[in-house]
């Protein structure tokens, strides 16, 4: 996409305005029905993406088509007592950390302080 957008192509431009900026661009038509993108295939997606999400013990809303809400408070008080508690003294400086997985080993984690 990077080719298409140092060419001019902008996210939600129609198809014919990016094609002609970018002639290499080849456009995919999505499934339609009653003149209406099908969103059949996407939604299947979205409900197999939640079911991996909303494992036993992780509580899970979705809130659209491909939008959910987990509540990982458990998960993370057990990880947090594991590691010995979070790297900051008081918790109004909570909001100033960021914690990421390294992806090394399920599990792993990074802390960053966000100044």
């Amino acid at each position: 996409m990077s080719e298409a957008r140092s060419k001019g192509v902008k996210r939600n431009m129609r198809g014919d305005e990016a094609v002609k900026l970018c002639p290499a661009l080849k456009l995919v038509q999505v499934p339609t029905a009653h003149g209406k993108a099908d969103l059949t295939l996407y939604r299947r997606a979205g409900a197999r993406v939640l079911a991996v999400l909303a494992g036993p013990a992780t509580a899970c809303e979705r809130a659209s088509i491909d939008e959910a809400y987990l509540d990982i408070t458990e998960a993370a008080a057990a990880e947090l007592a594991a590691s010995g508690g979070p790297p900051f003294a008081a918790p109004h400086d909570a909001a100033r950390i960021l914690v990421v997985g390294t992806g090394a080993d399920q599990g792993q984690c990074a802390w960053w302080w966000c100044f």
